[in-house]
This record gives structure tokens, C-alpha cells and sequence, in this order.
């Protein structure tokens, strides 16, 4: 057994993975059957032996090394794409719900940047350095603004807007997040418009009133868009249980009474904002029509409980799309 300790080593954890893998599970929850366990042994002597002979052996005696190393790089790999190929046998209604998982852009502006522009609080997105009178614009937020600013950055991209973001995760309320901070970064930036979007999480509306106040100062507009529903679920995860237990008689259901009422104090502080430079747009009507969704067609919106997915952040477009008109009208045709 000792002779075989390492490859049995390389290979016990790809194997593992595909027999006892669940989705939203991982494999420390799930309790292994006989006959998995069986097969997983059974599975794992096999294929030790094989790398042990073929591979194993062969490295230790110098033959044809850099073929041997690729192997086993190769089998590495498959470890961790192990999950991913055990997904593929699950129904395809359930890969609707497995491909929502997961946010798919990098984080904020992307760690790169830090290196290379440590002088800016923001980063920019989006660029026209062919149209020198595009518009610039910043947007401001937590982690929900970063679950939709690919999106927003495409409506840039096709409005010719210059798309600058904060680089921290900006809370109103947190001192990254300061009003005279975000005052300095438009001044620097040559900002003429500001979006934001936010989550309730440690949100102070009188910091964004203070805000709005010193960018009127400035002549800049601010557009605010409404926070967006949030579950008591992780949306993927409830559906996929739903899906596979046919037992599960617990139903994820919101009204938008319920949710405005959860954020009660903060809705009613941003309805009290009645200044000229500060454009409002409520999303209500697009994720509760009626009652609230949490997906379409057997699609979730949302890759957790309160972020959007690439799915859900398409319902926003038509939001987005009337926002970068009002920053940059198109020119009249003609």
C-alpha cells in the first residue's frame, strides 16, 4: 500500500468529488451509501494502480518526464472540474438553475487596477477617447451595484458614455464613502452625472441627502435606482430543492407591499428627497408586478438571495437604457 500512497493520494479526490458531489451541498454534507462507497474504493484502487505503472514508475525512472508531468497536471485539472462535469448529468430544467449560480464578472474594477492606478478612488469602465465631449459618469454603490455594472457598462458603451467607478464597495454611511470623497473623485474625473445603487445593508439616506446637496453645488445630476427585492432564501438553492424533493411544501413568495414595508424607513427617507438634481427610478413595477419574482422560466434572477444574476439584471435595461438618454440624448434624427 505504501508503494501506491501518492497516486492513490492525486486520484482519491477527483473521485470523491463525482460520486458524492451534490449541488449547494458540496460533498461534507451528504451521507455515502454502501454502494457509493464501495464504488469510490473500488474506483480509486483501479485508477492509483494504473498512475502508479504508467505514470508514477515512469517519472521516478527519468522516462520522458515532460510528458509524465503533463499528465499529471492533466489530472489535477479534472479534479476541479470534477463538479462541473458531474452537473452535466443532472436534468436540463436543473442546469437552468445551476448556470445561475455564481457571479461572472471580477470584483469591482478588478484587483490589476489597484496596481496600476493607486491615485484614483474609481476606475474607468468604459472609454471614447475618439468623442471628446462624451459625458462622464460615475456610479456608486455596494455589492449590488457590482452584481449589475456589466450591464451598466454596455448601456455606457452605446450611449458613448465614459463609465468611471468607485473602486470600494460604497456604502453610504462608511468613510470610503464620505460625501466630501465622492465630491473630490467627481472633481477629479470631470463627472457630470452620478448613478447609484445600493442594498438597505448599513444604507444612511442622510448621507446621500448630503451628498446630493453637495453635487448640486457642483451642477451634477444624480440618478438613484431603487433597491431591489431581497429574499430570505438563496434563490438558486430554494428552487433546486424544490425541484428535487417532492416533499418540500414551503413556497418563497413576496408582495411589494411587503418588501417596501421591509425597508420601510429607508423608502421613506429617499421619498422625502425633493431636491432638483436627484432623479429617482423606482424598479417596483419590474420585479413586482404583482407579486414579487424570483424567476423567469424556470430561471432565478438572483445568485444568492439579494444579488442579481446575469438573467436578473437584464430586467434593469429598459432602466438603464432611459438613464444613459437622459445623461447623453441621442442627436435628433435628420
Amino acid at each position: 500500500l505504501g508503494e501506491y500512497s501518492y497516486s492513490i493520494y492525486l486520484v482519491h479526490f477527483p473521485v470523491i468529488t463525482v460520486i458524492y458531489y451534490q449541488p449547494f451541498e458540496g460533498d461534507a454534507s451528504f451521507t455515502p451509501t454502501l454502494l457509493r462507497t464501495v464504488a469510490a474504493l473500488a474506483i480509486t484502487a483501479v485508477l492509483s494502480v494504473l498512475m502508479y505503472r504508467f505514470i508514477e514508475t515512469p517519472f521516478r525512472r527519468s522516462i520522458n518526464g515532460a510528458v509524465v508531468f503533463a499528465t499529471m497536471v492533466v489530472i489535477l485539472i479534472a479534479g476541479t472540474m470534477a463538479p462541473t462535469v458531474k452537473l452535466q448529468q443532472f436534468d436540463p430544467n436543473l442546469q437552468k438553475i445551476f448556470a445561475a449560480t455564481g457571479q461572472d464578472s471580477s470584483y469591482r474594477c478588478g484587483k490589476l487596477d489597484r496596481l496600476v492606478d493607486p491615485f484614483h478612488h474609481s476606475c474607468q469602465l468604459v472609454g471614447h477617447a475618439d468623442n471628446p465631449t462624451a459625458k462622464n459618469l460615475l456610479i456608486v454603490g455596494d455589492s449590488h451595484l457590482d452584481a449589475i455594472k456589466t450591464l451598466i457598462a454596455s448601456e455606457a458603451q452605446k450611449a458613448s458614455v465614459n463609465l468611471f467607478m468607485i473602486k470600494s464597495n460604497c456604502t453610504f454611511g462608511a468613510r470610503k464613502c464620505a460625501p466630501a470623497l465622492l465630491i473630490e473623485e467627481t472633481e477629479a474625473r470631470n463627472i457630470d452625472a452620478v448613478l447609484i445603487h445600493t442594498s438597505n445593508l448599513r444604507f444612511q439616506p442622510e448621507e446621500m441627502l448630503s451628498f446630493i446637496k453637495l453635487a448640486q453645488r457642483k451642477n451634477l445630476d444624480i440618478y438613484f435606482i431603487d433597491l431591489v427585492p431581497v429574499w430570505a432564501e438563496n434563490i438558486p438553492q430554494y428552487m433546486y430543492h424544490r425541484a428535487t424533493s417532492p416533499n418540500e411544501t414551503g413556497i418563497l413568495r413576496q408582495t411589494a407591499a411587503a418588501h417596501r414595508q421591509r425597508f420601510e424607513a429607508t423608502f421613506d427617507a429617499i421619498d422625502s428627497i425633493n431636491q432638483p438634481n436627484f432623479h429617482r427610478y423606482q424598479i417596483g413595477d419590474v420585479f413586482c408586478p404583482s407579486g414579487c419574482v424570483h424567476q423567469l422560466d424556470g430561471h432565478p434572477l438572483y445568485f444568492d438571495d439579494a444579488h442579481l444574476n446575469r438573467r436578473g439584471r437584464e430586467l434593469l435595461r429598459p432602466t438603464l437604457s432611459a438613464i444613459m438618454q437622459a445623461i447623453a440624448p441621442p442627436p435628433p434624427p435628420g
